[in-house]
């Protein structure tokens, strides 16, 4: 043979399978050149394992199996890797039984070979703070190290060609190559991936969605209340020595706590990269003693906590199953000082948390709910005491305020023959039990259980207690109808069609039963603190429509409804779940249970605010008087702002909606607040302030109206209901816009009629010349064109103007009237209106400017330089 047949026979041939596993065979009858192929695979088929770390997939499980090794990584996939069918060589063992793999691991600071102590302790690296890790030398010895880093070879052997060494969060996979030389393989597991532990302290936790507060909840100081059991006995037979193993095992010598019973959880923030479920800690102090505490492994912390932290997650407390001489051997291993979270990959937390120890004074703890009910009383004979149970349910018991005394429990019939007439039957490592049959379909008979409880101090007691099974219709039905808009009256409409779906074959069973005027009780309560919503009130309908005087099988539907106001007062909270519990009975007995899970919620304001987008450009509403009428008195510089919407709140009795406007405070016009420059009324009506002396020249005139033809700020105001519910205020907020107020006839232009300037001939000596309205025209806002002058009947057709007025700006070159004058016919009836040019003696055509001003009746103006051209010899 040749040295890569020799090493073959060392380490076999590696092979894999399409399932990830990796076979290492030894066929001394194989052909060499096979032998050769298979070994030219061993790098490729490591490289699988490589290809998982470089992944980021960590190890969650390494464990030893025939002849080998299996690995599983935080993907689920696992790898086996198994020595030759002879065993390694050096170590003949068993013929044709496998050689085993070696796991080499660190607890407690020693080292470990497949869980087995060695007097070796893992000794560190100055510099790097990591554990020295042993190896195999040529001889197929362990060689450790002392407490000084030297090398010791120690007496153990290696039993076979592969060997996983744990340290540091990293176990090291060693492999023999082709030449016999051992090739390593890192594969780290989830430790070590860790960046930061941070050990806030211990809650009581009791769920994992439970809200804490630090410092009041979360406590960085631990006192163990805990027991000797110098022995187990029964208390009931004279204290009669026994032994016990139900949901736990205990042994005497053991010290038990209230640890677990107390729900006592470490809470830590712990950054990684892997999961910290797969990470396992214990509690050390600065001097690397090992608190005698079993903790379990991380599970997500899912509540609120007042700190805001992420990453955080419980571990539960509990006693270990380690035995003592007395009780000072356990409490000798409390020492002063803090203690810190630690991974088996050596990572350690703050040092934040201080355990102290009390003896327990054991106090007994009672029987308070089964099934999470608590003792009923009878209501026809008092003296009559049970629990109820419901068909083919695992039963769990409560004890009362000294449960934490109480470590385990189970339960066994009193009376077996009894009981099996119930169907009877106990689960004991579960501390469960299940009824599955009535005694009777009328009177529903009761029969006795003793519960069996060992307490933290060795004592075992016995309680006895009568059940009565009770019959139900089916499961739990619940319906989820999401979000329901808050509306003054709520109606929530249920079909029960569901429910007669869940009942299955139960389903005649419950139409047939007579439920009774009192056969259904509904309530609502809040999800989040369980407090009790609005009253309620429930009807049942039939197929047609029709409703029911009392709940019976021929009901279709079920409307529950209440009200979303108490006088003023709202009974909802907006975004907040609540459900409806309704128990369907035959007299006292609840035959089956509906819930409806529903989250009441604003409208949006937007669906009560629409605007009438012809009025608007952009957010900005463009708020012109309106065209005065005939009679018409009151001109004031107002606008009734809800002519900008098309729907504005709601005068609806069930979903009241009133929305109201105001200015800005905030915003001012040449340094005056805008709400001195104008106002909103309570009807949303916005007025310009046009009586005072604004400017401080002596004179209240258009120039002191700072708010006209601004673009003014408006916040919104939203009530519902009354008030009693808000909306949010980013929707208030997003609902503010802004606000222009002006002329319709001031915002326009006054234009001459045709070409760049109005012409007129010089007027004869004597005579005037004609400015007509075919010369001059006027546009509104929106460049709809009107007449400046008159018509026959002596009244503007645009009803927005006052008065027009002309005026030259150059009396030496012509004068015009002022106000137009009438045009008459030859029968002398006013035909119309035009204004008269009187040209002065003008040499040559000549290029002037007319100055048109219309006053409008709300007392603005509208002022327009046109240019005027007068021709000569024309």
């Amino acid at each position: 043979m040749n040295k890569k047949f020799l090493s073959a026979i060392l380490f076999g041939a590696l092979m894999v399978s399409s399932t990830g596993t990796f076979v290492s065979c030894k066929d001394y009858d194989d052909d060499i050149d096979a032998i050769n192929k298979e070994l030219t695979d061993i790098k490729s088929q490591l490289a699988a394992l490589q290809t998982e770390v470089d992944g980021g997939n960590w190890v969650t499980e390494l464990v030893d199996v025939e002849g080998g090794f299996k690995v599983t990584f935080s993907n689920g996939k696992t790898y086996t890797i198994v020595n030759g069918k002879d065993g390694a060589q050096g170590e003949p063992g068993t013929p044709g039984k496998d050689g085993n793999g070696t796991i080499v691991e660190v607890k407690d600071g020693y080292w470990y070979l497949d869980g087995k102590k060695t007097e070796y302790v893992a000794v560190k690296k100055d510099d790097l703070g990591k554990v020295k890790v042993p190896f195999v030398n040529e001889a197929g010895m362990w060689v450790f190290y002392d407490k000084d880093g030297n090398e010791v070879v120690s007496e153990y052997k290696a039993l076979g060609a592969t060997y996983v060494v744990e340290a540091d969060g990293v176990y090291t996979l060693n492999v023999p190559d082709a030449d016999g030389k051992m090739q390593a393989i890192k594969l780290p597991t989830a430790g070590a991936t860790l960046t930061d532990v941070e050990l806030l302290g211990w809650a009581a936790l009791d769920k994992m969605d439970k809200g804490l507060s630090q410092g009041s909840d979360i406590r960085t100081t631990l006192n163990i209340e805990y027991a000797f059991v110098k022995k187990i006995i029964q208390t009931w037979d004279h204290n009669k020595e026994t032994t016990w193993s139900a949901q736990k095992t205990v042994a005497k010598g053991q010290v038990l706590t209230t640890l677990a019973p107390n729900n006592t959880y470490l809470m830590a923030r712990i950054d990684a990269g892997a999961d910290a479920a797969d990470m396992s800690f214990s509690l050390k102090n600065s001097k690397n003693a090992v608190l005698p505490v079993s903790l379990s492994a991380a599970t997500e912390y899912k509540g609120l906590l007042s700190r805001g932290a992420n990453g955080m997650y419980a571990i539960a407390l509990d006693n270990t199953d380690a035995v003592y001489t007395g009780a000072g051997k356990y409490t000798g291993q409390f020492t002063n000082g803090l203690y810190a979270l630690v991974e088996k990959s050596g990572f350690i937390s703050n040092y934040n948390l201080d355990v102290t120890t009390s003896e327990a004074i054991v106090v007994e703890g009672k029987v308070a709910t089964v099934d999470g009910k608590e003792i009923v009383v009878d209501s026809e004979d008092s003296s009559k005491k049970y629990y109820e149970v419901n068909l083919n349910k695992d039963n769990v018991i409560t004890f009362d305020e000294n449960e934490k005394f109480v470590y385990d429990y189970y339960v066994e019939a009193v009376d077996p023959t009894i009981a099996k007439f119930f169907g009877f039957s106990a689960d004991k490592s579960n501390g469960t039990f299940k009824v599955t049959k009535l005694s009777d379909e009328v009177t529903y008979a009761t029969f006795d259980i003793n519960v069996y409880k060992l307490h933290i101090d060795g004592k075992i007691y016995k309680e006895t207690i009568t059940i009565k099974p009770i019959r139900t219709l089916g499961n739990e039905v619940v319906y989820d109808l999401g979000n329901v808009q808050i509306k003054k009256s709520m109606k929530l409409n249920v079909s029960l069609d569901k429910m007669f779906t869940a009942l299955g074959s139960d389903a005649e069973i419950w139409k047939n039963t007579a439920l009774g005027v009192n056969g259904a009780d509904a309530t609502i309560v809040k999800d989040a603190d369980k407090s009790e919503g609005p009253n309620i009130t429930y009807t049942y309908k039939k197929a047609d429509g029709s409703e029911l005087a009392n709940v019976n099988g021929t009901a279709t539907q079920f409307d529950a409804v209440f009200s979303a106001l108490d006088g003023t007062a709202a009974t909802l909270t907006p975004g907040t779940g609540y459900t409806i519990t309704i128990n369907y009975k035959h007299d006292s007995n609840v035959l089956n249970t509906i819930k409806v899970k529903f989250t009441p919620v604003m409208p949006a304001l937007s669906s009560y605010i629409a605007k009438r987008e012809a009025l608007w450009i952009g957010n900005t509403l463009m708020a012109y008087f309106v065209d005065p009428i005939k009679n018409q008195t009151d001109f004031a510089s107002k606008y009734e702002m809800e002519k900008g919407f098309t729907t504005l709140g709601s005068d609806v009795d069930a979903d009241l909606t009133e929305i109201t406007f105001s200015l800005d405070r905030e915003q001012k016009i040449n340094n005056v607040q805008v709400q001195n420059l104008a106002n909103i009324a309570s009807d949303n009506t916005i007025t310009l302030v046009t009586d005072r002396d604004f400017n401080q020249d002596g004179n209240v005139t258009e120039a002191d109206r700072w708010a006209y033809g601004q673009e003014l700020n408006v916040k919104v105001a939203a009530t519902y209901l009354g008030g009693a519910y808000k909306f949010t205020d980013e929707e208030i907020a997003a609902a503010a816009f802004k606000i222009n107020v002006q002329s319709a006839l001031k915002a326009g232009k006054i234009v001459p009629a045709a070409g760049a300037s109005i012409t007129l001939p010089a007027a004869a000596a004597g005579e005037t010349a004609k400015l007509t309205a075919d010369m001059i025209t006027g546009y509104t806002y929106n460049n709809q064109p009107y007449s400046l002058f008159k018509e026959a009947a002596g009244n503007y057709k645009y009803s927005y103007i006052d008065k027009v007025e002309f005026f030259t700006t150059d009396a030496e070159i012509y004068t015009v009237t002022k106000d137009a004058t009438a045009i008459k016919d030859a029968e002398g009836n006013v035909i119309g209106y035009h204004a008269e040019i009187t040209s002065k003696n003008i040499s040559q055509t000549t290029n002037t400017k007319i100055i048109v001003k219309v006053t409008d009746k709300y007392g603005y103006t509208k002022t327009a330089e046109l240019p005027l051209t007068i021709t000569v010899g024309k």
